[in-house]
């Protein structure tokens, strides 16, 4: 399993991603710039990835425990088609 880090799409402005780092587990193939659906614990949240193979040693021991995994690469566009 890949570990990546990400970055929340803003608020006032959907074309920036900015802010603090947040890392998953992940499933799927990512890359860097891939824009996706991450699950957070209020539902889902657009990210796009600003870092991939992030090794165990850079993270928090805390924090792994709590680490959600990225099962799926739903873009915006594809979670639109869905519905």
């Amino acid at each position: 399993m890949n570990i990546v880090a990400v970055q929340f799409q803003s608020r006032t402005n959907p074309e920036e991603f900015t802010g603090r780092e947040y890392t998953y587990y992940s499933d799927v193939e990512l890359a860097v710039g891939d824009v996706i659906f991450a699950p957070t614990k209020n539902g889902t949240g657009v990210v796009r990835v600003c870092r991939t193979d992030v090794r165990d040693s850079e993270i928090d021991e805390r924090v792994m425990p709590y680490m959600r995994t990225i099962e799926e690469k739903l873009t915006p566009k594809e979670a639109e088609a869905r519905e």
